[in-house]
């Protein structure tokens, strides 16, 4: 009786533990490697109608218009608020994007920060889905503490 007792635990361990391997595995699988090229699609110009900061509406944000070309982006904030930008680099296999900073500006997204981040595009829809550089890559879309959703169309 006691050997079948510790072979059932043994196989119980076992099957833990490899559930949990596989759920590590899922996370990192999701986190994945930075991506590393550019995706054409994004190249063009896009104007925000949307934004959603912290689980909350953003208005600040549209009407901004986006600039992707070349592995770069610009952001030009309406009335000429704020202008800013950096490098930028797409996964179209796999959704990724990362949006590096370089501009000298005094509040976030402050020189040198990367949001890690999601995309999709949808005909002549953009969105973006990214943690603003305090967590690392949103494992799927969604609102949440910390994150950003932009809402773009082409222009």
């Amino acid at each position: 009786m006691l050997g079948k007792t510790l072979i059932g635990s043994r196989l119980g361990l076992l099957a833990a533990a490899a559930l949990t391997a596989a759920a590590v595995g899922s996370i990192a699988l999701a986190q994945g490697a930075a991506p590393t090229g550019a995706d054409p699609r994004l190249e063009g110009v896009w104007v925000v109608t949307a934004s959603e900061k912290e689980m909350e509406p953003n208005p600040d944000v549209v009407g901004a218009v986006v600039t992707f070309a070349n592995g770069k982006f610009t952001v030009e904030r309406s009335g000429g608020r704020s202008k800013w930008g950096g490098t930028v680099k797409a996964d179209a296999k796999t959704g990724k994007i990362d949006l590096h900073h370089e501009a000298d500006i005094f509040l976030p997204p402050l020189k040198g920060e990367t949001w890690e981040g999601l995309y999709r595009i949808n005909g002549q829809t953009l969105e973006i889905n990214t943690t603003m550089a305090h967590e690392k890559r949103p494992a799927e879309f969604g609102g949440g503490y910390d994150v950003a959703i932009l809402k773009m169309q082409k222009r």
